[in-house]
């Protein structure tokens, strides 16, 4: 259980620019262990989630050993190279327990995140994994090497992330494997963990397997459909997860049977695998499902294990569950999608994955229930399961997800578990414009505890192409604290940033950011004015808030404007030798020649700017969760004018 500070601390997160023109719209999805991943149509590829074992790519601040497991972004970041700048040219996407496959245009495969057990393809050698601390891993995606560590790996056609371990399908219907091999998930007849790819062998290890047209990876074993609309299984068969109707692990694919055992299982146009079972959609859109059945999710009414295929029933146990086009294996669950474009589960419900609006498993198919109550999530053309979470992505492009959020992987700019979909937020997008320089930190008040856990984040090359997200949330404050005590938690309680920027004495300071929130029902930003060496309110040259009475401007209230949803822009113009300033909104004027709130003698530089979330709750309006405040693109500079 998460403390309250420690929920406190990991209510923000730090975003860099994406890629200038970028068009974040999503085409694909899928779900690994702690985080999701987006495909854009761009080909950029996006994720959010933790930052351990460097799954977030490059795109990540200092690690914060305050928080768990380190800290992570809310909403999908960009993953980066070093060199490379943005991953592009991305066409398809896999995502393991902690590390990520990217499918390139060129047939090449880049990998990124945990590398205990050689998953990353980069033929470096195997160790041993450590919890939450790996020895090896990679933040910057590499090239995934060829056969022998010779080369690249090539011609691949479609990539799955297992637990730890990855497959590829190559074009000419082989098979290739790497990674953790502890039950013969690699396929090659051994249980050896190796870093390069190897050729999954044939029948009774003899050749090679061919004619495959798509892959799924479990945990610690896998599937393939073969053309002919067979399938064939391999590793782990410790709940009959092989359906080969033994418990044997198997080195080698062996084939699945049908459902009474007599024959195999035929005309299958689609595999999906999860912790220990496994899924089948056959090509009258019924289901089969078999091995581990613990918490229901093979969907056939009962908890018994089964080495043989059983037929997944309808909704609520009734008939046959029919008309699916899609299917999605997760921890101790499963999800189909129908051709009605409505996503349905059963199995285990461990962080409201089922989405029934209880934390209460299903033995049996159950409608996933649509956002803001509505009674079905539907419009579904795609749909991804996690560990404990799942995504489904919508016909107009929009990505929904659900379950534990514990890490982010919610991707809604919260931390809180989703009981119904909640929509996945991308990237703040505003025109880019000039900035100015200096370094964004944490606002520590003289005299007081740090705000919030953390670091600071230094730019670089001194251009301010970022933008920040604030979580929106009412202040978390001890009923029994008082005094000086409640005057820090209260502080605590509020997100802030400051900037240093080259401090102005004379002549006009001016100060332009573009602004949108989702919601204007409490006050959601504040943006201050300090002199260059103070951080006390002693040393406030001015303070605007926005949002406190949508539509309403009252300067005594401190309310010049509403925020929007939209982006908007703000422009505050100081002229500090008549220790005043005015303010435009989108080039409007709302406030002129308003007085600061003290007179510094002439001189006086000013250089500290702090942008925050104030979290106040007005007249007892409730801030809805995932609530959020974007700033982007500020500007700071000097005038002759005097406005």
């Amino acid at each position: 259980m998460k403390s309250t500070m420690m929920i406190i601390a990991l209510l923000f997160w730090f975003l860099p620019s994406p890629p200038v023109g970028s068009a974040a719209v999503i085409s694909r999805a899928v779900a690994g262990g702690f985080h999701s991943v987006a495909l854009c149509a761009d080909g950029t590829v996006w994720a959010c989630g933790p930052t351990i074992c460097g799954i977030l790519g490059d795109a990540k601040p200092e690690i914060d050993f305050f928080a768990w497991p380190y800290r992570y972004s809310t909403i999908p970041v960009p993953i980066t190279g070093k060199k490379t700048g943005a991953l592009a040219g991305i066409r398809q996407i896999a995502a393991g327990q902690h590390f990520t496959l990217a499918l390139a245009a060129d047939g090449t495969i880049w990998a990124w995140g945990d590398n205990s057990f050689g998953q990353l393809g980069d033929a470096s050698t195997p160790g041993p994994e450590h919890f939450y601390l790996t020895a090896r891993e990679r933040s910057t995606p590499g090239q995934v090497v060829g056969p022998g560590a010779k080369g690249l790996l090539t011609d691949v056609q479609t990539v799955a992330a297992g637990y730890q371990h990855a497959l590829a399908l190559r074009k000419d219907g082989t098979v290739w494997a790497w990674g953790d091999n502890s039950a013969g998930q690699l396929g090659n007849g051994t249980t050896t963990a190796v870093s390069a790819p190897v050729q999954v062998l044939g029948p009774g290890a003899k050749g090679f397997l061919t004619d495959i047209i798509a892959i799924a990876a479990g945990t610690r074993h896998n599937l393939a459909l073969r053309k002919d609309g067979t399938v064939w299984a391999w590793g782990s068969n410790s709940a009959g997860q092989l359906g080969d109707g033994t418990m044997r692990n198997s080195l080698a694919p062996v084939q699945v049977n049908d459902v009474d055992g007599n024959g195999f299982l035929t005309d299958v146009r689609s595999i999906s695998a999860g912790t220990a079972s496994s899924l089948a959609l056959i090509g009258d859109g019924t289901v089969r499902a078999w091995g581990n059945n613990s918490f229901g999710q093979i969907g056939d009414g009962t908890r018994k294990d089964s080495s043989l295929p059983v037929q997944v029933k309808g909704i609520g146990g009734k008939g046959t569950l029919a008309d699916i086009t899609a299917l999605a294996a997760g921890r101790y669950y499963a999800a189909a999608l129908d051709r009605a474009g409505t996503v349905l589960a059963w199995g285990f419900n461990e962080g409201g994955i089922l989405d029934n609006g209880t934390l209460e498993g299903s033995l049996t198919p159950a409608p996933v229930r649509g956002a803001e109550g509505a009674e079905k999530l539907t419009g579904i053309k795609e749909i991804a399961a996690g560990s404990r979470h799942m995504l489904a992505l919508q016909t107009d492009g929009s990505l929904w997800a659900w379950g534990d959020n514990g890490a982010g992987q919610l991707g809604d700019a919260g931390i809180t578990s989703g009981l119904v979909p909640v929509r996945v937020r991308m990237y703040p997008e505003a025109p880019e414009v000039a900035h100015g320089t200096g370094q964004w930190a944490l606002f520590k008040a003289p005299g007081t505890l740090p705000l919030l856990p953390g670091v600071c984040f230094p730019v670089a090359d001194k251009n301010f192409k970022q933008a920040i997200r604030f979580q929106v949330a009412p202040p978390i404050i001890p009923e029994d604290l008082d005094g000086p005590a409640k005057s820090v938690a209260s502080q605590r309680a509020q997100q802030a940033y400051q900037l240093d920027f080259t401090p102005v004495s004379n002549g006009c300071l001016a100060i332009s950011l573009d602004v949108r929130v989702s919601t204007a029902d409490s006050r959601t930003l504040d943006v201050t004015l300090f002199r260059a060496a103070g951080a006390g309110w002693q040393d406030e040259a001015w303070s605007l808030l926005w949002g406190h009475v949508p539509g309403k401007l009252s300067d005594l209230a401190g309310d010049f404007a509403a925020i929007a949803k939209e982006w908007h822009n703000y422009r505050i113009v100081s002229n500090l030798d008549n220790n005043t300033y005015s303010l435009w909104v989108d080039g409007k004027q709302a406030v002129a020649d308003r007085p600061f709130r003290q007179r510094f003698p002439a001189g006086t530089p000013l250089g500290r700017l702090l942008v925050g979330a104030t979290h106040v709750n007005i007249k007892g309006a409730k801030i809805a969760p995932g609530a959020y405040a974007d700033i982007g693109n500020i500007r700071i500079g000097t005038e002759s004018s005097r406005n």
